[in-house]
């Protein structure tokens, strides 16, 4: 399925057929790497930025119309994720950046998951999932 948003900023899921995967012309979601640090990267670029955490305020417990404006609703949407090694906060330790200067939303998409890290894979379908409809 293709997520993807209209001028009005209204999501719609289009059904990717088998023929258009197969021609690798949509692959799923995309992935952008950046030679520069994460908070250059996000600087530079316009995005409303989700950072998701075991520390993140819980997804269900937040007022998404009330923190987002009308206009950041209308931007790309960036999602970070830590490793299992690494979370966000390691990631930018020694920098003198901290997560919630850098993103819009700092949340937890899987409270309550009985586990110290979950696998990223999980991680993307899981916050795609309970984030995009309140958006």
């Amino acid at each position: 399925t293709l997520i993807h948003k209209d001028k009005e900023g209204k999501l719609f899921a289009e059904i990717v057929t088998k023929e258009i995967v197969e021609k690798k012309l949509y692959w799923g979601y995309r992935i952008k790497e950046s030679k520069s640090s994460l908070s250059k990267f996000i600087k530079k670029n316009m995005y409303l930025v989700i950072a998701t955490s075991i520390k993140g305020s819980k997804y269900n417990e937040i007022d998404f119309k009330a923190k987002i404006s009308k206009e950041q609703s209308k931007k790309p949407l960036l999602f970070l994720f830590g490793s299992p090694r690494l979370g966000l906060k390691q990631l930018l330790k020694g920098t003198d950046t901290k997560i919630v200067e850098i993103s819009d939303l700092y949340v937890n998409t899987v409270p309550n998951s009985g586990v110290r890290s979950i696998r990223l894979e999980e991680a993307i379908q899981i916050s795609l999932a309970r984030l995009l409809h309140t958006l």
